[in-house]
């Protein structure tokens, strides 16, 4: 019966693989390709925005176009809620199913957190996940959500503990020293990243990230360090979300941060220079003018100066979401968030100049209004398929 049961999960192992890594894995690529894999969180996963703004997918994109020999290949191994303990465990995967010449490595915020009840490994084992899908659809307990490869995205949060920040920094380091360890077993070259964001636990796994690197004498490409100035002259709010995940042109500016990093350490040969910021606002909202005029007595959203010509919507909710989880939205999906995703009235196009304005006057017609104390919302400018291509932060309708 162990016997079955092992042969069984090393079957689904190996199924998970070819289907976690088929989007990227399977790319035909040129006679002296880049072959990169990246793993880490969900900043490398690409949380909140479609995959093709992940800073992989962007990195891979900026390398056929900046370095000879593509097409070449970078493969998102990134999944949200991951510290390095089951970054090592997705990674080693990833490494044996394929050859990199490097693996970029950006992990250490969800270090914070010691996961209870049942251990870690036990709820990793794909015959586990398998018996809890089916009773899921039995009705015998709620589905697991998946993530865009169809791995499993913990809906949980109840089972963390704050493990304090003493044995957070050491559980950073001392998982990052497994991890490099496994890349340089496999032959691959392995270089470790820092967060977008410096705020917080983000701001406290960076320092660590740096100390392990130079501890470990691993190569290093420190886009925070990189990102800060340009931060600082456009604003958080360009390349981040109130979370700290990265905006659509976050995700950009810091995969061209990371190709800029790779050219420095030999990893890639890169001709001219690469401007971090150069264009960013095509791919975003993130530099608009958003304010809400309340003098009609019913708000009205201006939006100036953003990405010309684009369909946008506009989603509400009376409340911010506060932790970021797989799949969510920033806004809490609340009643009012429902309604507007469905309101025709609330979807529009810029004009030539980015502009728009969205009355909300026909929301506060509705039943209960007057109880609403507060409201939020997001504009989320669209792509020619209807998917998001940029998202603005929440800005506060009401009071």
């Amino acid at each position: 019966m162990l016997f079955g049961l092992v042969l069984l999960e090393l079957a689904l192992r190996a199924g998970g693989l070819f289907v976690g890594g088929a989007r990227s894995e399977t790319r035909a690529v040129g006679p002296a390709a880049t072959r990169l894999l990246c793993v880490g969180d969900s900043n490398t996963y690409g949380i909140w925005m479609d995959a093709v703004e992940s800073y992989p997918a962007r990195l891979e994109e900026l390398l056929d176009d900046r370095v000879a020999g593509g097409p070449h290949r970078v493969v998102n191994g990134g999944f949200p809620g991951l510290g390095t303990a089951l970054v090592l465990r997705q990674m080693e995967a990833y490494l044996d199913g394929g050859e990199h010449d490097a693996v970029l490595v950006l992990v250490g915020y969800n270090d914070q957190w010691r996961l209870g009840g049942e251990p870690a490994w036990w709820k990793e084992l794909r015959v586990v996940r398998l018996v809890r899908l089916a009773a899921a659809r039995l009705g015998g307990e709620k589905k697991e959500r998946t993530d865009r490869h169809g791995l499993s995205v913990s809906d949980d949060d109840s089972e963390k503990t704050y493990v304090g920040h003493e044995p957070m920094e050491r559980g950073i380091r001392e998982g990052l020293a497994r991890i490099v360890a496994a890349i340089r077993a496999s032959g691959a070259r392995p270089v470790l990243l820092t967060y977008a964001c410096d705020e917080g636990q983000y701001g406290r796994a960076n320092a660590t990230i740096r100390a392990a690197a130079t501890e470990l004498g691993a190569d290093l490409v420190d886009c925070r360090e990189a990102l800060a100035p340009e931060i600082e002259r456009l604003g958080e709010e360009l390349f981040l979300l109130p979370d700290g995940h990265p905006t659509a042109a976050g995700y950009e500016a810091y995969a061209r941060a990371v190709l800029a990093g790779l050219a420095q350490l030999g990893v890639v040969e890169m001709g001219g220079e690469l401007s971090l910021t150069d264009d960013l606002r095509s791919r975003t909202i993130g530099q608009a003018e958003i304010t809400v005029d309340r003098s009609s007595g019913s708000p009205v959203i201006e939006i100036r100066g953003a990405d010309p010509n684009r369909a946008f919507v506009v989603l509400a909710s009376t409340e911010v979401r506060t932790s970021a989880r797989a799949g969510d939205f920033p806004l809490v999906e609340d009643a009012v968030f429902r309604a507007s995703s469905k309101d025709p009235r609330l979807h529009g196009e810029l004009d030539e100049r980015g502009d728009a304005s969205v009355s909300l006057a026909h929301l506060s017609a509705r039943p209960g209004w007057s109880e609403v104390a507060s409201l939020f919302a997001v504009i989320v400018v669209l792509d020619e398929s209807g998917g998001k291509r940029g998202v603005s932060a929440p800005i506060a309708v009401l009071p």
